[in-house]
């Protein structure tokens, strides 16, 4: 016996339409995810922790940021590689005090497994001053 049907079929190119649009949607939100991951674990590094505790006691840069020295933003961004495995930092990121915002720039590099990190730059630049942090004394700062 023959078959019929008695319904219109659904337009099978409406769905892989929106389909698309959620894989598209889905891999957006993946992407944007990896990359705050990624962001919140250079936030949480020890190199990062030591810049701030360095910059909260430093007498040099209080002067220049004022007290309550944090991320310029509430969701900060750090720009650039912190491998400290492989020995490799490079990053920037903006900070403010209650005074005026600045950018820390850091740039150190490790030569080999078994050496201390090397910091090559240093700096803090604040309404174009450059402020080389490795030649700030006020802070005796234990390596």
């Amino acid at each position: 016996p023959a078959i019929s049907l008695d319904k219109e079929l659904p337009d099978p190119f409406l769905q892989s339409r929106r389909n698309k649009r959620n894989v598209l949607i889905f891999f957006t939100i993946i992407g944007i995810s990896f990359y705050v991951i990624v962001n919140y674990e250079k936030t949480s590094a020890p190199i990062v922790s030591s810049t701030f505790y360095y910059l909260r006691r430093s007498k040099v840069i209080r002067d220049k940021l004022g007290s309550n020295i944090d991320y310029a933003s509430f969701i900060p961004w750090i720009n650039g590689t912190l491998n400290q495995v492989d020995g490799f930092i490079d990053i920037d990121f903006k900070v403010k005090g209650s005074l005026n915002e600045g950018v820390i720039k850091l740039f150190a590099t490790r030569p080999d497994k078994n050496s201390v990190i090397d910091i090559k730059e240093w700096t803090l630049t604040v309404d174009g001053e450059v402020i080389d942090l490795l030649d700030d004394k006020s802070v005796q700062f234990v390596i």
